[in-house]
């Protein structure tokens, strides 16, 4: 496995629990028809490992930039369109240093280009409730 795409796949993992672990809310949540909610992320992670006397230890800093805007709402919950802008990561570990950044054409343009390009152009339909809570995600 290519180490950019495993850090990558940790990358989108880690966005993925952290929005699956939000706030909780009081109440209700209530949206406006057309609303965009904009969302930077960024996260900062060092993974190491003991691998008998040696300890191998990589750090991984990653953002991205996601869009959610509101395509429907009933009293019972809201439908909201995913779109993710742009992804950056920084991975240095075991004397390489790895960076990509999805808004570079070279980046595109290298073998993890295909993979950072289906990201970007994979939006999702998301159901969550009046709670907040996510009922239902799509591929679009």
């Amino acid at each position: 496995m290519n180490i950019s795409r495993y850090f990558t796949g940790l990358y989108v993992a880690l966005l993925l629990f952290s929005s699956a672990r939000a706030q909780t809310v009081n109440g209700s949540i209530r949206f406006e028809d057309g609303q965009v909610l904009s969302i930077e992320t960024s996260i900062t992670t060092k993974v190491v490992q003991h691998t008998g006397q040696q300890v191998i230890d990589f750090i991984v800093k990653a953002s991205g930039f996601h869009q959610y805007e509101v395509t429907g709402r009933t009293d019972s919950g809201t439908r909201l369109l995913h779109l993710m802008h742009y992804v950056t990561y920084m991975v240095d570990g075991m004397g390489r240093q790895i960076k990509l950044d999805s808004r570079k054409e070279q980046d595109l343009a290298s073998a993890d280009g295909p993979y950072l390009k289906d990201l970007l152009q994979h939006p999702f339909s998301i159901q969550i409730d009046s709670n907040g809570k996510t009922i239902k995600a799509d591929p679009v």
